[in-house]
């Protein structure tokens, strides 16, 4: 009895010396400082800029900000399965506005990826935004009052949270192309004045990708999302006329050219743009801001980063977005195609840090 005693002291000794061998592993960190502009910050339209105009701007004074973005990332890759890697990453980002603190948010991201066979991962996402501010609107509710500088505009925020499940993996008979498969389904829920727009989202969205001599990466990709309103008719006075569900269409298309050299300098660059089309899905004819209207919208990213060595990048990007909405009725005395279309530019300097922390000191 004694020796078996002692043998499974032994066994538990080795079972979790051997467990804490695989937990204890180094820890990567990634920060990354940028500085931008946005000309254009709370995406207001043309009636909106030349009419009301500090109704709609809230805390602010001017319709373009600079912007202080910073991300810090870690990432712990615990020996779980032998041959099959396991990431876990975790990051906090924030936004901070010069021109607004309303604007100014933060995120909090969690992924972990589960190697599964060369190069096939599976993908667990978790995304936080506590509060997100979009612009300020004209409560509709009766029943509800508010007042900022002697009007009746309050703050529109939202609180979302996004979980996602992804799988990548290789294309048969395809050469160094890859596929991705991911769902994803995302909340919104607005604060209390304008709860009449909660969301709830679910989304699938697919990509190929192909690489040309290592450097050399194109991707193409489609997401198709479905939004319901799910406090449409809820009992409040503000919810039996608006119905903000939507039915939208997204196209992603990128193509960059990783680490080569230019002038004896490590130089990374690529465009990226998206192309969503979205169409409400609002039945009532009294919804004058939502039935029967639809936009477009394109995105186009341009950037270029230098690589110094191996601890620290520094990227440039540049943004523009347009949207154009079709609408055949008339909102706050104009068109709703005109007060729902905009355009925006966004200039960016980042600067991004990498190391490593070895916990066996």
């Amino acid at each position: 009895m004694k020796y078996i005693s002692i043998c499974l002291i032994v066994f538990n000794l080795c079972f979790n010396q051997s467990l804490l061998d695989r937990l204890v592993v180094p820890i990567y960190l990634n920060s990354e400082f940028g500085y931008g502009y946005d000309d254009n910050y709370l995406k207001l339209s043309i009636p909106e800029q030349v009419s009301q105009l500090e109704n709609r701007l809230g805390d602010s004074k001017q319709i373009d900000s600079k912007i202080i973005k910073s991300k810090f990332t870690i990432l712990y890759m615990p020996y779980i399965f032998h041959n099959h890697d396991t990431k876990v990453d975790f990051s906090i980002s924030s936004s901070k506005y010069s021109s607004s603190n309303l604007k100014s948010y933060n995120n909090y991201m969690v992924k972990i990826s589960q190697h599964l066979a060369p190069y096939t991962w599976v993908k667990f996402n978790y995304s936080y935004t506590p509060s997100y501010y979009i612009k300020s609107y004209l409560q509709s509710d009766p029943y509800i009052s508010y007042s900022m500088g002697g009007d009746d505009y309050m703050p529109s925020m939202f609180t979302s949270e996004k979980v996602s499940i992804e799988l990548t993996a290789p294309i048969p008979l395809l050469h160094r192309t890859y596929f991705s498969s991911k769902y994803l389904y995302e909340s919104q829920y607005f604060n209390s004045d304008f709860n009449e727009f909660d969301l709830e989202i679910n989304s699938y969205y697919f990509k190929i990708r192909k690489k040309f001599f290592n450097k050399l990466s194109l991707s193409i990709a489609y997401m198709n999302s479905t939004a319901d309103n799910i406090s449409f008719m809820n009992g409040m006075h503000s919810t039996a006329d608006k119905d903000r569900s939507y039915i939208q269409n997204k196209l992603y298309m990128s193509f960059s050219i990783q680490k080569f050299y230019l002038l004896n300098r490590k130089i990374s660059c690529g465009v990226y743009s998206s192309y969503e089309m979205r169409e409400f899905s609002s039945s009532l004819v009294n919804d004058k801001l939502h039935f029967k209207r639809e936009h477009s919208d394109l995105t186009i990213n341009y950037w270029i980063k230098r690589h110094f060595n191996n601890n620290f990048d520094f990227k440039i990007k540049a943004v523009s977005r347009e949207r154009v909405t079709s609408s055949p009725y008339y909102t706050e005395g104009t068109t709703v195609d005109n007060f729902k279309s905009f355009q925006k530019f966004e200039m960016w300097l980042s600067i991004i840090f990498k190391m490593d922390i070895n916990v066996y000191y």
